[in-house]
């Protein structure tokens, strides 16, 4: 028996939608995570990981669920409100295509375009241009070699100051940051596949090492990710509170209301593991609970 695969096909997502559900009581979210389980038969697919009260469920329609998809949230008594986020998914797939197919930036860092996909060898010319443009206070660094032995490029922004020292700073004892914990598998296909050993890949073991070598200098740490609107700490493979988590928080809070005042955004601030689920190997962790970086974060930006 002979398959033919296509590797060009590209599906078309023309006069799909976005709804955003609103869900504000226990009914209405039994009601969606009973839904979810067999969504895919309507080819219908939530973008949203996790259902909870008073958050938003993000779930892609396609034009012939559309009535359907309405009349049942609307059903058994038991009403969802929901609004149409994008009317049209295809028509944004399209506009990134385009943005994809325009030539790279110029060489004005400025004229960097930060709303479409790049290569690494634009985003490498790109820190090039930084470096270049502003060299009184930028300075580049490798952290090492990818898989495919690509340098992985850096720059440190600073007033070529150094701090020699770090007054009023308290050592404090950590638990050990658990690797293959709650939150991970050991199935090679799973999403959440912790890998053979902890820093299995090279590209986070250059990151670790890089981290380690600065170890002092590094007050901050964040990792980001789209998109949930969300500003968390450690820890994400336990739901207990960390003896720093009331410094942390604060500056959760800083940060999150800095980003209110710029984008009326609101963010949801807490531990990882409490915010959304245990996650065991997370970066914030291992830089919090390791490399002794207090602020440590990850961070679920807005979506669009």
């Amino acid at each position: 028996m002979v398959i033919l695969v296509n590797a060009n096909y590209t599906r078309s997502y023309t006069n799909h939608q976005l709804w955003r559900l609103h869900v504000t009581n226990r009914e209405q979210l039994a009601k969606i995570l009973a839904f979810s389980r067999i969504a895919h038969l309507h080819d219908i697919n939530f973008w949203s990981e996790h259902f909870r009260i008073h958050e938003p469920i993000d779930v892609r329609v396609p034009p012939e669920a559309i009535d359907g998809f309405a009349d049942f949230l609307t059903s058994d008594g038991v009403k969802i409100k929901h609004v149409v986020h994008m009317a049209d998914i295809g028509a944004i797939i399209e506009r990134q295509r385009i943005l994809q197919n325009l030539p790279p930036s110029s060489s004005n860092p400025n004229d960097f375009a930060y709303d479409k996909y790049h290569t690494v060898e634009d985003i490498h010319a790109w820190v090039d241009q930084i470096v270049a443009t502003y060299p009184e206070i930028v300075t580049p660094f490798t952290v090492g070699k990818s898989y495919e032995n690509r340098d992985m490029k850096g720059f440190k922004i600073s007033s070529k100051k150094m701090a020699t020292k770090r007054d009023g700073t308290k050592a404090t004892t950590k638990k050990a940051v658990w690797w293959d914990g709650g939150g991970a598998s050991s199935d090679p296909c799973a999403d959440t596949f912790c890998g053979e050993k902890a820093f299995s890949e090279i590209e986070t073991a250059q990151v670790a090492k890089f981290i380690t070598n600065q170890q002092g200098t590094i007050v901050h740490y964040i990792n980001f990710h789209s998109y949930s609107q969300l500003w968390m700490s450690p820890w994400s493979y336990t739901t207990l509170i960390p003896p720093q988590f009331k410094l942390q928080d604060d500056g959760s809070i800083q940060a999150i209301t800095a980003l209110t005042a710029v984008h009326g955004t609101r963010y949801q601030h807490g531990t990882i593991a409490q915010i959304i689920y245990a996650a065991s190997g997370s970066t914030a962790d291992w830089t919090y609970g390791t490399a002794n970086v207090t602020f440590s974060y990850g961070v679920e930006l807005r979506d669009t």
